[in-house]
C-alpha cells in the first residue's frame, strides 16, 4: 500500500460486502477506510470486514471526509437512495449491479454525478478480467471477423434458506436482477448497445428462477439464460464471420480463452488465469480512475449501464416480475 492508497468506503454487510472488502485488502493501492450499517447486531458485522472506522448509518460514511469512493453492497432496490446520498455528498461511487432498477432511475444517477463531478460505476466485475479484455481486443481487431451473436449462460446456485434475499421481491430478489446483468454486459460490450429484447422465465413462488433473455443489438443479436436453481460450467461464446470465441471458466472463473479461426479451422488456447477472487481487477481499475480524475471508466461506460437497465427493466415487465 502507497501514502496515496484509494481509501474504499462500503455500504453494507452482507455477502457482495464481504467480497468486495476482501477484494480492497488485497489489491494495490487500496485501503479499506470505513464500512457503514445500520446499527444493532450488524456493527458486528461491519467490525468483521477490518475497515479502519465504523459508521452506524450511511448518511456518516456520505458524510465523512476520509472516503475517496463508496462501494455499494446494499440490496437491489436500497441502489438508488444510497448511490444518490453519496453523490449528493460528492463522494464517488461503485454501485453493485443492477446500477438502479429502472431506466430513469440510472439516467438520475448519471445526471448527477456529472453534475457533481463525481466517479459513477456499476460493478460488473466481470468486464475488468484479462481474458474478457483480450476477447473484447481480439473482436476489436478484426481477428475473427465481423461479431454476429453472443451467447452467455450463467447458472449459480443459490439455496433460499442460505441466500433470501435473492427470493425476496421486495428486495429486487429474481435471477434477472441478480444475475441479468452477466449477460447483458458480455453481449452490450461486442454487439453494442441493446435495441430490443424478449424475455421468458420460470418462477420459484414469488420470483423468476430460471430466464431466457434474446437481444437485437446494434451489430447482431445475442441470447442470455440464467439460472439460480443449479451450478453451472459458465461460458460465453462469440460467433463471427470468421471464427468464434469461447470465455470458459476453468476453476469457477473466467480464465481460459478458445480461440477459433474459420480460416483454417484450428483452435488455440490461451490462458489467462489469476489468483485471488477477480474483484481486484475492478477495484484496482477504479483506483486508476480515481487517481487520473476521470469521472467514467472505460472498460464500464455509464452509457452501457444506462442500456441495460433499461434492458432488465423491459425483461422484468415481460416476465411480470416488479420492476
Amino acid at each position: 500500500m502507497t501514502e496515496h492508497a484509494t481509501r474504499w468506503g462500503i455500504l453494507g454487510t452482507g455477502n457482495a460486502a464481504r467480497t468486495i472488502a476482501a477484494a480492497i485488502r488485497s489489491a494495490r493501492d487500496s485501503m479499506l477506510q470505513a464500512v457503514a450499517s445500520r446499527g444493532g447486531h450488524r456493527r458486528e458485522q461491519s467490525r468483521a470486514l477490518g475497515p479502519r472506522e465504523l459508521h452506524d448509518s450511511y448518511e456518516a460514511l456520505a458524510a465523512s471526509d476520509n472516503i475517496d469512493v463508496v462501494h455499494i453492497a446494499t440490496p437491489h432496490t436500497a441502489h438508488f437512495q444510497n448511490a444518490l446520498l453519496c453523490l449528493e455528498a460528492g463522494k464517488s461511487v461503485v454501485c453493485e449491479k443492477p446500477l438502479t432498477m429502472s431506466r430513469s432511475e440510472a439516467e438520475q444517477l448519471i445526471l448527477l454525478a456529472r453534475s457533481k463531478g463525481a466517479f459513477l460505476m456499476e460493478a460488473v466485475w466481470p468486464r475488468f478480467l484479462p481474458a474478457v479484455i483480450r476477447s473484447r481486443e481480439l473482436v476489436e481487431h478484426g481477428s475473427i471477423g465481423r461479431p454476429q451473436f453472443v451467447n452467455t449462460s450463467i447458472a449459480i446456485h443459490l439455496d433460499p434458506a442460505a441466500h433470501p434475499r435473492v427470493y425476496d421481491p421486495s428486495l429486487g430478489g429474481g435471477v434477472i436482477n441478480e444475475l441479468g446483468s452477466y449477460p447483458l454486459a458480455f453481449a452490450i460490450g461486442i454487439m453494442g448497445p441493446v435495441l430490443g429484447s424478449k424475455a421468458i422465465s420460470t418462477q420459484s413462488g414469488l420470483v423468476s428462477e430460471n430466464c431466457l433473455m434474446q437481444c437485437v443489438h446494434q451489430a447482431g443479436l445475442s441470447s442470455g439464460f440464467c439460472s439460480l436453481k443449479f451450478q453451472g460450467r459458465n461460458q460465453v461464446v462469440i460467433v463471427a464471420s470468421d471464427g468464434q470465441l469461447t470465455l470458459l471458466p476453468a476453476s469457477g472463473k473466467f480464465e481460459t480463452l478458445l480461440i477459433w479461426s474459420g480460416n483454417n479451422g484450428k483452435e488455440i488456447t490461451e490462458d489467462h488465469a489469476y489468483a485471488g477472487t477477480g474483484y481486484e481487477f475492478m477495484i484496482e481499475h477504479v483506483n486508476e480512475c480515481i487517481r487520473e480524475g476521470w469521472n467514467e471508466s472505460p472498460l464500464m461506460p455509464l452509457a452501457d449501464s444506462l442500456n441495460m437497465a433499461g434492458a432488465l427493466e423491459s425483461c422484468n415487465q415481460q416476465c411480470s416480475m416488479p420492476a
